[in-house]
């Protein structure tokens, strides 16, 4: 086995230890991972000592030895060393006999060169009794037998290449005439048909039944491509929400306002918590809740949309849409739809993703934020179902419309509103999906395990008696920045980024954090520190941004996370300190495998 499948076989071990726990104290699987460690760490040199003793007269000596006195255990190779040798000796006989055989056929060559050699020194004798007179003489007389040959041969090739030319402009003449002969009778043919097909047309359109045909005819097309006449085409209407009837000076009386709602049943959020969701969810397109089962992550989504009144009475959700992620969904036509080019319509999806996002372009539905909870949805990979919105998930992308591929041009693009945002819960078991470096590039994820025991901050809750309306939650909780773009990375988290991406080897792999996951950390700063500290904000999005990133493998990379943790808890970032700690304990349970997930 080569190191790198050796430590393949060790990460699957980890996976698959990460996932059943209760393999951590399983005897084979300890022992095969000392095996693989002992492999991974040592070099293999017995086999070159073993080599270079077994190359000396004593190793020699021991290895004849051994044969004598154990013959019944070298019978194999013995027997094998013996054919082979009985081989070589057959091969060897031949050879003697081909060289005996070449030896005479070389003495007879030999003997028929000299016979060769001797006739040849006789006729040179014969040659050098002539005269130099008569060689001219004969060479003259043959050069000109030469010429006059040539200029016959000259004589008779002008005269072939006339016949040449001219049989030749014959054939073509023959080719043309034949050529147009047949296409006169193809165009006499067409002309026929044609005109036959004309006498038909004009007996059609002269029919007086020809309107029963029509509708005959399309009806059974219709049929044939799997139309449903039966079902009328169904109308998107869309109803707003009802409306707070005030303006909200202050985004902490709103904080506070759900911080009280969350109060009445399940999972309660401090102060900071809230804040912190309200600004991830309100300047990313998409968030992420991570945790253990009833850790709250479903009850959340939903209760923030009961909060913002996003549903009507009849309890039709018309701004909050609920999608149960199935397993299998391998592209957009499971999210979205797709158009049936055979039965040339467009099939929404049964999410009902396609009628909500329709709906977002009617009159008055941009005043209110449009919610859709994406309920355990890595039970199929997220970047691939939702691959017509990775490229939603960056600022330049946002205004893109969504090609639904209908070849009917008004409504082939499906626009996508700016008051849109996606919650998606995950787990993290073996029915799942792991999320993607690339998407976790692109979204915040929010542990949901972790909780704040008491607020720090409070303030007097605003009474709302409607759904807020969207640029108002965009006015508190929004995208922040500066007349020159965004400000500088605070301190504490660009020391963290220092590590993250720090190059010495003796860390391990470093992990790289984009320039888009900077921008998001300085804009979530900035707006996050207006409703909890600098240390509580900059540890939000240090654990929401960066911390997702982490996976690798090995001691050094171990140290790599040791020094990360060190940092945190020298700066008071509790929560990342937290999670920290959790992948340390779970990496060390897992054959040094150390990940986020």
């Amino acid at each position: 086995m080569s190191r790198k499948s050796a430590e393949q076989l060790k990460q699957a071990i980890s996976q698959e230890a990460k996932k059943k726990f209760k393999l951590n104290d399983n005897e084979r699987l300890n022992r095969i991972r000392t095996i693989l460690n002992d492999y991974l760490e040592n070099e293999d040199i017995g086999k070159d000592i073993i080599d270079s003793w077994l190359s000396t007269s004593e190793g020699k000596a021991f290895l004849t030895k051994l044969i004598n006195e154990n013959p019944e255990k070298f019978e194999s190779q013995t027997s094998a060393l013996k054919t082979q040798k009985n081989q070589f000796e057959d091969e060897i006989s031949s050879l003697k006999i081909e060289k005996a055989e070449l030896e005479k056929e070389i003495t007879q060559t030999r003997n028929r060169v000299e016979q060769e050699k001797e006739s040849a020194n006789q006729e040179i004798e014969k040659i050098h009794q002539q005269t130099q007179e008569q060689l001219e003489s004969e060479r003259k007389k043959k050069m000109a037998d030469l010429e006059q040959e040539i200029s016959d041969k000259e004589n008779a090739l002008e005269t072939l290449k006339v016949q040449i030319e001219l049989q030749s402009k014959k054939l073509k003449d023959i080719s043309k005439i034949n050529e147009l002969d047949r296409e006169k009778d193809y165009l006499e043919r067409r002309l026929n048909e044609l005109q036959a097909a004309v006498n038909e047309q004009e007996k059609l359109l002269k029919s007086p039944d020809i309107a029963r045909e029509v509708v005959k005819q399309d009806t059974i097309l219709g049929l044939l491509q799997g139309r449903d006449f039966s079902r009328q085409n169904e109308n998107i209407t869309y109803t707003p929400p009802i409306f707070h009837d005030k303006l909200i000076d202050k985004g902490e009386s709103l904080v506070q306002y759900f911080v009280e709602r969350f109060d009445d049943g399940g999972r309660s959020f401090s102060f900071e918590e809230m804040a912190n969701l309200l600004v991830t969810i309100q300047q990313s397109f998409m968030v992420v809740l991570k945790g253990l089962p009833g850790a709250g992550k479903t009850s959340t989504a939903i209760r923030l949309a009961e909060a913002l009144y996003l549903d009507r009475n009849n309890n039709t959700f018309d701004n909050f849409l609920n999608i149960p992620v199935s397993r299998g969904w391998v592209s957009g036509r499971d999210f979205i739809g797709f158009y049936n080019a055979l039965k040339g319509n467009y099939q929404p999806a049964k999410t009902g993703l396609f009628q909500f996002l329709t709906q977002g372009s009617m009159q008055g539905a941009e005043k209110a934020l449009r919610l859709v909870l994406l309920d355990e949805a890595n039970l199929s990979p997220i970047e691939h179902y939702m691959s017509d919105f990775l490229g939603l998930f960056d600022n330049e992308g946002r205004g893109r419309p969504i090609d639904t591929g209908n070849t009917n041009t008004q409504r082939r693009f499906l626009n996508v509103p700016q008051n849109l945002r996606f919650i998606a819960t995950i787990n993290n078991d073996a029915t799942t999906e792991m999320l993607s470096p690339r998407l976790c590039d692109r979204v915040p994820i929010i542990s949901m395990d972790l909780q704040d025991n008491q607020s720090i901050r409070s303030a007097i809750a605003s009474e709302i008696n409607g759904s807020v309306e969207y640029d108002q939650l965009d006015m508190h909780f929004g995208k922040k920045v500066t007349e020159d773009g965004y400000e500088d990375t605070p301190a504490k988290i660009q020391q963290l980024i220092n590590i993250f991406e720090d190059t010495n080897r003796e860390f391990g792999q470093n992990i790289r954090v984009s320039k888009r996951k900077i921008n998001a950390m300085q804009s979530y700063f900035k707006r996050a520190n207006e409703y909890m500290d600098e240390t509580a904000a900059a540890d939000f999005a240090v654990s929401q941004y960066m911390l997702p990133s982490i996976t690798g493998f090995g001691p050094n990379f171990k140290r790599r996370i040791e020094k990360i943790l060190e940092q945190s808890k020298r700066t008071g970032l509790n929560r990342t300190t937290d999670i920290l700690n959790t992948i340390l304990v779970t990496g060390d349970a897992h054959v040094g495998s150390f990940s986020y997930f």
